[in-house]
């Protein structure tokens, strides 16, 4: 869910200049948030230097210093509280700084040995943001071989599916599931990101993102097509799905864009058909052409394509079905065999086979 107050202040930074958390009516991040570090009060009644220095650095932003100050103080500390609360802002400072992967250590590290430290909602909101940096392609990760900073999509999307899994009613464990279908469509993945928003669906029916997650699985479609010469299975998929999306929310956030992807698909659909159509014609295969144009007269009536179908179908008159042919045998190769199937006709690319002439 959008607007966590716990989560908004390194979320602005990170997300940088102008960002923030994300808008429930689609994909793209707030606008307008102002980062606000954490102030990390004095947990010693008598202000040792270190520990005020290490302060002065994580208000002034001098990240860097600040973690590693935290770090030492959190090494040598000996009450735990105190200690639990130094680990807690060396990650701050390790996030601040853009040091994901060691913030990320870090936080892991403080729910591991202080579970009951009173941070630990806001450091379960911290990994969350860490693991949707990652798979927006914003953190990035340290090769070891090569020592160059390289973003990591799959790390961001297991940081978020191990932090759905554990914490399922989270507030946030919606918006990780959003999260990791876009990484799934960043990285190509189609069939990943489709079963992440429908298991979004499923799971969080009442989710501010399940709406859209409707809509995407059905644009998601059309990114699996090649094409309508090659395959329309996906396009016929996604223009099913686009219309009940519109159906089921006729007033709803991505409505006027699912109509224009209706519109488009339905005249990309037509038109190939009406190729196809000329290509039987071509071929004096004027039954095949002519169902061809029927189809795209009776399923795709308001495209220009349908234009085009009604002007070549006027010049059909009498078309017939043709007769059944006859499969002589051959009397040197003897019986056709009963799962022999005849050859296939000379089809266009992309075209299921049709009756011919």
């Amino acid at each position: 869910m959008r607007g966590l107050p716990l989560l908004i202040p390194l979320a602005a930074l990170l997300l940088g200049p102008g960002c923030g958390s994300t808008d429930a009516r689609g994909d793209r991040p707030d606008e307008g948030l102002e980062f606000r570090p954490e102030v990390a009060p004095l947990t010693s009644s008598s202000a040792a230097p270190d520990e005020v220095a290490a302060r002065e650095h994580l208000t002034a932003g001098r990240y860097d210093e600040a973690h590693d100050a935290f770090s030492r103080l959190a090494t040598y500390e000996s009450d735990p509280a105190r200690r639990a609360e130094f680990l807690f802002f060396a990650a701050e400072a390790a996030l601040g700084a853009g040091e994901h992967e060691d913030a990320y250590d870090t936080y892991r590290k403080l729910l591991r040995r202080f579970p009951s430290t009173p941070r630990y909602p806001l450091v379960v909101e911290r990994i969350f943001l860490i693991g949707r940096l990652y798979a927006e392609g914003r953190a990035k990760t340290t090769t070891w071989f090569f020592g160059m900073e390289m973003s990591d999509r799959s790390l961001g999307v297991e940081i978020l599916e191990e932090f759905q899994r554990a914490r399922e009613r989270h507030p946030l464990a919606d918006d990780a599931l959003h999260a990791i279908a876009l990484a799934r469509i960043a990285q190509e993945e189609y069939g990943l990101a489709i079963d992440a928003w429908q298991k979004l669906i499923d799971e969080y029916p009442r989710s501010e993102w399940a709406e859209t997650a409707e809509f995407r699985i059905a644009t998601t479609y059309v990114l699996m097509s090649d094409g309508t010469a090659y395959d329309k299975r996906p396009l016929l998929t996604a223009l099913q799905r686009l219309r009940r999306y519109i159906e089921r929310h006729p007033t709803g956030n991505h409505v006027a864009e699912a109509r224009e992807e209706v519109a488009r698909l339905e005249e990309g659909i037509a038109a190939h058909k009406v190729e196809v159509a000329r290509f039987y014609l071509q071929r004096d295969r004027r039954y095949s052409a002519a169902l061809c144009l029927e189809e795209v007269l009776r399923d795709y009536p308001r495209t220009d394509a349908a234009q085009a179908a009604a002007r070549l179908k006027a010049g059909l008159t009498g078309v017939k079905p043709p007769e059944p042919k006859q499969h002589q045998e051959d009397e040197d190769d003897g019986p056709r065999p009963a799962n022999r199937r005849p050859p296939p006709p000379d089809l266009p690319p992309g075209m299921f086979p049709q009756p011919v002439d």
